[in-house]
């Protein structure tokens, strides 16, 4: 049998327990759990954290990202930096003007002749048209620095027929640097190199097909938004 004064013994701690337990939580006050501070590392490179702080910058400013790899690259490059233009944008409007004017010279293609004028290749260019594009790409390597030009340069000189042995990469080269280098040029460049695409037209008529006849300046027209989408 269980000993009764043990028993009560139990019983009052037990509820003394109980009441103890009841003041202390029911007059305390209620402590409200704060946020919790949950730390998030800075996964960003330093050269994500420059691009984001150099949004409000010069376009010219994003140059120093601009890593050529080509000849063509590094006179973009170069004629950017010169004009205080955005060379990626740049890049991309030059190549966009190379293959419109390439589309409607030739239609693409690479052997393509006219047995009339003796224009010659993707661009269509004359004998001697060939060799002034030659000299132009040599004035601008010069003028920055660029060494000698590439030894296909030097042989379609010699030689104009040879253009068609030249790649559609290189064909375009002599396509910028003869533009790059003819007078009055840089205000349609700048105009290109700031995103006005209708300018495109213009330094086609101008300072490639120079004297366009209404076919020309038809299928100009019909072409133009194949390449220049957006019309600023």
């Amino acid at each position: 049998m269980f000993d009764k004064t043990e028993k009560n013994t139990y019983t009052n701690k037990f509820w003394a327990a109980s009441i103890t337990t009841l003041l202390v939580f029911g007059y305390a006050p209620i402590a409200v759990a704060e946020p919790i501070s949950v730390f998030v590392p800075n996964t960003s490179t330093p050269q994500e954290e420059v691009l984001l702080a150099s949004e409000d910058e010069e376009p010219a400013s994003a140059n120093r990202y601009f890593k050529p790899t080509t000849l063509t690259e590094k006179i973009i490059l170069a004629h950017a930096n010169d004009l205080g233009l955005d060379a990626y944008l740049l890049k991309e409007q030059l190549y966009a003007f190379s293959d419109m004017t390439k589309h409607i010279e030739s239609d693409n293609k690479r052997g393509a002749t006219n047995a009339y004028s003796g224009a010659m290749s993707y661009y269509q260019f004359l004998p001697n048209s060939v060799v002034t594009a030659v000299n132009r790409l040599e004035n601008v390597m010069r003028e920055h620095n660029m060494g000698r030009v590439p030894a296909w340069a030097s042989r379609v000189h010699k030689n104009p027929e040879e253009i068609y042995s030249l790649s559609m990469p290189q064909q375009r080269l002599l396509v910028i640097a003869n533009i790059i280098e003819q007078k009055r040029s840089d205000e349609y460049i700048l105009k290109l190199g700031s995103g006005n695409n209708v300018v495109a037209k213009d330094m086609y008529y101008k300072f490639h097909h120079t004297a366009p006849d209404p076919a020309t300046k038809s299928r100009t027209n019909k072409l133009f938004p194949k390449y220049f989408p957006k019309t600023i």
